[in-house]
Formats: structure tokens, sequence, C-alpha cells
């Protein structure tokens, strides 16, 4: 086993040793500039102070889609639908279904897009498009657009 340790380099190295490594390579979605904000403000913070709060949720989920269709076409990492799935909860209480059809149109733009991707289809990406609040999202839309038909 010592001339596996020699090859490779290997060391035995504390728990706490460990933890210290780890941390100083975790690469966050903020440390790449790909996390979506408000003024400076993550949208996830946004998300938990504001969840009740329409135009606020409306601004989370614009920063949301901008973040996402400003990454490069094949790598781009999902919008956060639970936002996107606020809106449409905040705009059928506030009986404005417009709204409510065109912040599901917008998500199911995003979710056919990320779902599109090699790393998505490979299984090494997380699968954020199939996932309770993508489903919601589009269950939502396909009730809406068959309640339109039928009017």
């Amino acid at each position: 086993m010592d001339w596996i340790k020699k090859i490779f380099g290997l060391r035995r190295i504390s728990d706490s040793q460990a933890c210290e490594e780890a941390k100083q390579e975790v690469i966050t979605i903020d440390s790449l500039g790909l996390q979506a904000k408000v003024d400076g403000v993550p949208t996830y913070d946004l998300f938990e102070t504001g969840k009740h709060d329409l135009e606020t949720m409306l601004r989370v989920c614009e920063s949301e889609e901008l973040s996402y269709w400003g990454q490069p076409a094949g790598g781009r990492m999902c919008a956060a639908p639970a936002a996107f799935l606020r809106v449409t909860i905040l705009s059928k209480k506030a009986k404005n279904l417009d709204q409510e059809l065109f912040i599901c149109r917008r998500w199911k733009r995003i979710a056919e897009d990320y779902a599109s991707q090699l790393p998505v289809i490979r299984g090494e990406w997380a699968q954020a498009h199939r996932g309770g609040s993508s489903r919601k999202i589009l269950e939502r839309l396909a009730k809406i657009e068959a309640s339109a038909e039928r009017r």
C-alpha cells in the first residue's frame, strides 16, 4: 500500500484538513458570476423575504430568466422554477390570468431549452425541469390552455 501512496502522492490528512481543503475548492454559481441578482441581492434572498409580494417575485423571475438566457447555449444552468411557480400562485390570487399564462409560458421555454442540453440529457446535471415546481407550472399551463380552448 505504501508504494501506491508514493506513486500517487497520497498523504494522510485529518478530517479538519480535508474540510479546509474542500472549502477552498468549492466553486459556486456566485463565484462564476452566474447568480441571478436583483439590485445586487441574490434572488434566493429575495425569494425568502418577498415571496408574498407579486412585484418582487416578478423581478426575481425576470432576473432568473435574464441570467439563464445570458449563459452560453448548451451550458446553461437552470433558473429557479420555484420563483416562477410563486408568481403563478400570486397571479392567480390576483385574478390576473394573462400574467399567470405569460409566466407559465416563459418557464416552459426555459424548461424545454434546459432539457435539450447534452449534460442534462446524459443525467450529469440536475433535472430541475422535472422537479415538483416545474411540473406544477407546466400542469397549470396545460389547464389554462385547455380552459381557453373550451371558451
